[in-house]
């Protein structure tokens, strides 16, 4: 049986945190309710199988739809949007680099120094995309060095720490700019992730 994308590792051990925090309680947090009413959701109670499928041609008994699936439901929608909107925007990203360096040259004596004279009028990186670490769930952007096949990872933690969850959303789906402060920090830490690496290469 195959996992969805979204299914990692770190992904279903939060699940598992998820479960053991808010599992088995109501919607006023209160552990293995006795009182239905308390599992009103949206004007209605819910009732979810303990298990999938049927056994011996009968439904499997039933539980009360509680805090821990709408906690779960909501972790699983996030990480599917935010997974669909990185994978969009890495593939606008990778449309654009092929476009942009489609540059062809024509043949004679200057042709090298044509070459160098553009590769050195190019900017140091170009940012991919702004995600977050699947490991820490650290902010993070995507980087490509100019000239090269690299792809950089830079930790954005300081710069976006003061930001709102909701200004990083913004910022990693629908590529929001940031606030100049804020800009101007991930711009120093990116700049000195990227001299970092090319003294590493002499």
């Amino acid at each position: 049986m195959t996992t969805p994308r979204w299914a990692t590792a770190v992904r279903k051990t939060r699940l598992v945190q998820l479960w053991r925090r808010y599992g088995n309680r109501c919607f006023q947090g209160h552990f293995q309710c006795r009182e239905a009413s308390h599992y009103d959701r949206d004007g209605q109670v819910k009732h979810v199988p303990l298990g999938l499928g049927l056994i011996g041609g009968f439904l499997q008994p039933t539980r009360l739809y509680g805090l821990g699936d709408q906690k779960i439901e909501e972790a699983v929608r996030y990480w599917v949007s935010d997974d669909a909107a990185q994978r969009m925007a890495e593939w606008q990203a990778e449309r654009e680099r092929l476009h942009q360096d489609q540059r062809h040259f024509r043949q004679g004596e200057f042709d090298s120094l044509r070459r160098q004279i553009y590769l050195e009028s190019q900017p140091p990186y170009a940012i991919v995309a702004l995600t977050v670490d699947s490991l820490t769930f650290r902010p993070v952007a995507l980087v490509r060095i100019s000239s090269t096949i690299i792809g950089l990872f830079v930790n954005l933690e300081e710069p976006m720490g003061a930001l709102s969850k909701s200004a990083r959303r913004k910022a990693r789906r629908y590529g929001k700019a940031l606030p100049e402060e804020a800009a101007q920090k991930a711009e120093k830490a990116i700049a000195a992730a990227v001299q970092d690496w090319w003294s590493k290469r002499k």
